[in-house]
């Protein structure tokens, strides 16, 4: 049973690892002049907003939500970008 709880534990912290990523990923898009737009289609995502969505609640999940891309989204994500 141990193993299948470790097993588990390293499932969260992939997770966790992955969640970080994407936010970095995401915050340096937008950094470098990457539209909401674009990140939701590199992201499978129906719409910008659905993409800044996500971001914010990944860094909701990992601690965060400050950085170049919620600065910069706050006040654009609801528009068609």
């Amino acid at each position: 049973m141990n193993r299948y709880l470790a097993a588990l534990r390293a499932v969260a912290a992939d997770r966790q690892a992955l969640d970080e990523r994407e936010h970095v990923a995401i915050d340096n898009a937008r950094a470098a002049g990457a539209t909401w737009l674009q990140i939701a289609t590199a992201l499978s995502k129906n719409s910008p907003q659905a993409a800044f969505q996500r971001f914010e609640r990944i860094g909701k999940r990992i601690g965060t939500t400050r950085g170049k891309a919620h600065e910069a989204g706050c006040a654009t994500a609801g528009r068609a970008l």
